[in-house]
């Protein structure tokens, strides 16, 4: 069932967009930028909120279907406080299940295949994921809510998808455009929480410090600076802050903030520069992309992917992690980690079990 409403957290507040209009989706044979300018034109009057697939979002690189970007116009926009949200919401999920698509040992097979390819040079460093899938009869709504509830992170959204939903608990900001101004969070590093406050600081406190993490946090932050300057004024681009450390309700992960000044005000000139995201491909993002393609056993979907809206120049788009999808029972995610030479293959298999945690039944 397709959620007729839609809801995305900036980390201030609640917007939530209802009464739909028109419903926009790109083609096959139709140039990627042409449904963003669609896209753009319609936000001109009306608020729109939008989806896109990984596999779309690197067709760019690989060629294939972009059939996977597709938006929603809408008739009304509202923000809304916490309590405000919930009470438009039905009573919480009870029941879902789900396993991932694989086990530690064909992980732990795959990183050595990846360490193959950094060793060669191919790229020195990889995103790679795997998928979970299960089934959950209640609806997207019911679902999302239950997850958003025990876990509050600032890019949550809750969209239409492909006949179903987008279940997004996303922590990743890919974008927010406000004005001439674009500010990116790309987000590598991860650990758990501790068993006191204090020992949580001290966890915090080491992945902030780590030589692996910081150099992992680095790299994508490199990448993302690149990326961001093929769209931004000259000079323009900065990091204000970096290797800070976040907490959330189930794992603590580094982020880095960049900004710039735009020189484009085409939607489709920033997705064209920045999607799909340096945090959830590698670097260099090219080779790294081509890597992942033949390593992966099954297509991303809307997992690092993005969900997003655009208003009048105003625009926020999350990275979809921490992302499900819901279609007729059908429950599907993606979870994975950025991987260096350096990484140990069991350390990256209980990060995986990790952040696999924002989704686990109650």
């Amino acid at each position: 069932m397709q959620p007729q409403f839609a809801v995305l957290g900036d980390a201030k507040q609640w917007r939530w967009f209802s009464h739909p209009l028109e419903r926009i989706k790109a083609a096959s044979n139709t140039p990627l930028a042409d449904t963003w300018n669609q896209i753009q034109s319609a936000s001109e009057r009306h608020p729109v909120t939008f989806t896109i697939d990984y596999e779309t979002s690197v067709s760019g690189y690989l060629g294939g279907s972009k059939r996977g970007l597709e938006a929603v116009v809408w008739g009304k926009y509202e923000t809304l406080s916490d309590n405000e949200l919930f009470s438009r919401l039905p009573d919480p999920a009870k029941q879902w299940s789900w396993e991932l698509e694989c086990d530690a040992s064909t992980w732990v097979d795959r990183i050595g295949q990846l360490k193959a390819y950094l060793e060669a040079g191919d790229c020195y460093q990889g995103n790679l994921t795997i998928r979970g899938r299960g089934h959950c009869d209640a609806t997207p709504e019911a679902l999302w809510r239950a997850l958003i509830e025990r876990q509050r992170v600032p890019y949550a959204a809750l969209m239409p998808f492909q006949g179903g939903a987008a279940i997004s608990l996303s922590p990743e900001l890919l974008w927010s455009v406000a004005g001439e101004k674009i500010e990116c969070q790309p987000m590598k590093g991860t650990i758990g929480l501790g068993q006191s406050p204090a020992q949580t600081q001290e966890l915090a406190k080491w992945l902030s410090q780590d030589p692996k993490n910081r150099a992992e946090n680095l790299m994508i932050l490199d990448l993302i600076r690149n990326d961001l300057g093929r769209i931004a004024q000259p000079g323009s681009v900065s990091v204000p802050e970096s290797f800070v450390v976040r907490r959330y309700q189930t794992l603590q992960q580094m982020v880095s903030t960049v900004t710039a000044q735009l020189s484009t005000a085409r939607l489709a000139d920033w997705a064209e520069a920045l999607m799909p995201y340096g945090s959830i491909t590698g670097a260099p993002k090219k080779r790294a992309i081509e890597v992942l393609e033949r390593l992966e056993l099954s297509s991303r979907g809307l997992y690092t992917g993005s969900c997003g809206f655009i208003y009048r120049g105003e625009s926020i788009a999350n990275v979809a992690i921490r992302t499900a999808t819901l279609q007729e029972g059908v429950l599907e995610f993606g979870v994975g980690g950025g991987i260096t030479l350096d990484s140990d293959p069991m350390d990256e298999w209980r990060e995986v079990q990790l952040k696999a945690r924002f989704i686990s039944p109650p």
